[in-house]
């Protein structure tokens, strides 16, 4: 085939960047971050599901801080004693997962405790020591089971990993200074020259660190995101790095959150409250726990838990998204690996919206306004707008700040039924004419020509007073202390 001067061009070009890019690493060296088009890829995924569970699940705590075992550290750390999941099947995790729209999920496979959910070979506190009664099941591997499982339905696999061992003399640092208690930022952090004052303890912590998670990367095929928790001693962060460069060497298409990952980190994580304006991190996710009572922990909360409902996590996703966010929606499964009622009943409500409206959420951008108007959020993708209403009033109208010349088409997203508007001098307006479609967030598709030239303006970031137990309030728009009020 004969190749004119534009394909040449094209070829020589081609040719360049990617010598460019082989070039840049030295020979060995992998890539420090996810590629830009890998994170496309994890932005696109929008909602998943972020799952606390292990032996510590039978303290049943309710603050649902796994912390809170301190005060009793010998009987928190034998819970795996006891820890018989009768009811664990992942599969109906993962098609519930799948049911409710979620891409992604994210299973702790070891928390501060220590305890592995995975058969490891560097540490005695596994899934299948001898003395865990769920050791002797046909497949006592969980985090093997949950792995096939949510691969098989299609829904990316992510393992959460921290930093903490409360069960390693090397890991906790934390706790060296702290006595019960004391203040919650003295339990969970290191302390920052813990390095030095054992030098011996973190080593030999390290290496199983760095052990361990090599198991994680090697034994279970492709894993896409590795959510790490806790920050290292600031002494100590260099000794990390190597962790960092082997799973990358084991799973080159590995996402990495920002916590104590150094300049390995490819995202930010908003716990517990969505910012008034997006992070000025490129890629962010925020998680909270879908029982919202007595604390913000993440963990199974007992028998009398408060959870949100599915209309309040609709609310906070259609937020998130529509501040270019992820959105990692945490479920704490009992003791006996089921999963209660009150989150199943939440995450199959947001399921049957995202039957109809999942275009809105899956691949879409932050609104190009930037502050959200009262009345819901807005995302874009392409040509198309997004308005995602939850202030619907049957009569009112919509004010839209886009040239009218450059609309094409108004329609609702769950039927395609046009919407009738009428041009103003600063934009449309929206005729509101019929009651809402949907009893929670109705959908409006604006179709429009050209290149939309609005500004993106965002207000100043608001800092928020932290409260354990908060609501979203959709007609303030924002989260609001303590629990919502009755209808």
């Amino acid at each position: 085939m004969k190749l004119n001067q534009k394909h040449t061009n094209l070829v020589i070009t081609i040719v360049t960047c990617s010598l460019l890019i082989l070039t840049s690493l030295s020979a060995g060296e992998v890539a420090k971050n996810a590629s830009p088009e890998r994170m496309e890829e994890w932005r696109d995924w929008k909602f998943g599901m972020f799952i606390h569970w292990g032996p510590f699940a039978q303290a049943g705590a309710p603050n649902g801080r796994i912390s809170s075992m301190r005060k009793d550290l010998e009987q928190g750390l034998n819970y795996y004693k006891t820890f018989n999941p009768v009811k664990y099947d992942p599969n109906q995790w993962a098609e519930l997962a799948s049911d409710a729209g979620m891409r992604y999920a994210v299973l702790v496979a070891k928390h501060h405790d220590g305890f592995c959910n995975w058969d490891s070979k560097v540490s005695e506190r596994t899934i299948t020591n001898p003395d865990c009664p769920w050791s002797k099941s046909k497949n006592p591997d969980i985090v093997g089971e949950y792995v096939k499982a949510f691969r098989k339905a299609d829904v990316k696999v992510g393992l959460y990993s921290s930093h903490l061992n409360y069960s390693d003399p090397g890991g906790m640092g934390a706790m060296i200074d702290a006595k019960p208690g004391a203040k919650r930022k003295s339990v969970n952090r290191w302390v920052e020259d813990y390095k030095e004052k054992a030098p011996e303890l973190w080593k030999n912590y390290v290496q199983q660190e760095y052990d361990q998670l090599s198991e994680l990367m090697g034994n279970y095929g492709p894993i896409d995101i590795v959510w790490f928790d806790i920050h290292w001693p600031k002494n100590g962060s260099e000794d990390a790095a190597p962790i960092y460069q082997m799973i990358r060497e084991k799973q080159p298409n590995i996402i990495f959150d920002n916590r104590g990952t150094l300049d390995y980190v490819d995202y930010k994580v908003q716990e517990q409250w969505v910012p008034n304006v997006p992070p000025k991190t490129e890629f962010w996710e925020f998680n909270c726990p879908t029982a919202s009572s007595g604390g913000g922990g993440f963990w199974y909360k007992g028998e009398n838990a408060v959870y949100r409902t599915g209309e309040e996590l609709l609310y906070i996703l259609v937020d998130v998204v529509g501040k270019g966010g992820n959105f990692l929606l945490n479920v704490s499964p009992k003791p006996d690996g089921s999963i209660a009622d009150q989150e199943v009943a939440a995450l199959m409500d947001i399921g049957k919206w995202m039957d109809n409206n999942s275009e809105a959420i899956y691949g879409t951008t932050a609104s190009p306004w930037g502050d959200p108007p009262a009345w819901g959020r807005i995302s874009t993708k392409g040509n198309r707008l997004y308005l995602m209403v939850w202030d619907w009033k049957e009569g009112s109208e919509l004010a839209l700040d886009i040239p009218a010349k450059q609309v094409k088409r108004v329609s609702l997203l769950a039927n395609n039924k046009k919407v009738k508007y009428s041009n103003t001098k600063d934009g449309i307006k929206i005729n509101l004419s019929t009651s809402a479609p949907d009893k929670y967030v109705s959908v409006i598709a604006v179709d429009y020509s050209g290149d939309l030239k609005v500004k993106q303006k965002w207000s100043k970031p608001v800092k928020h007073e932290k409260s354990d137990v908060w609501h979203f309030d959709k007609n303030t728009g924002k989260q609001e202390k303590g629990f919502p009020p009755k209808p």
